[in-house]
């Protein structure tokens, strides 16, 4: 199941600190700070493959990480 247009819309509003060049470890441990302050509920993303969150963060990176 590919990530929809909410749910992405909701990750990138919460993930407010990821460089634009963001490596994968960088991309997965800004969703990990945005869960862990509160801002995005870890149950959003649960239903999704790890390869459907990830192109998430490459897109939310790629407009500007969140920034």
């Amino acid at each position: 199941m590919k990530v929809t247009d909410t749910d992405y819309a909701t990750m990138r509003d919460a993930i407010t600190d990821m460089p634009a060049a963001a490596t994968e470890r960088q991309r997965w441990d800004a969703l990990w700070r945005a869960v862990d302050a509160g801002r995005l509920d870890y149950g959003l993303f649960r239903p999704y493959f790890d390869s459907h969150v990830d192109t998430a963060l490459r897109r939310i990176a790629r407009e500007g990480g969140g920034q």
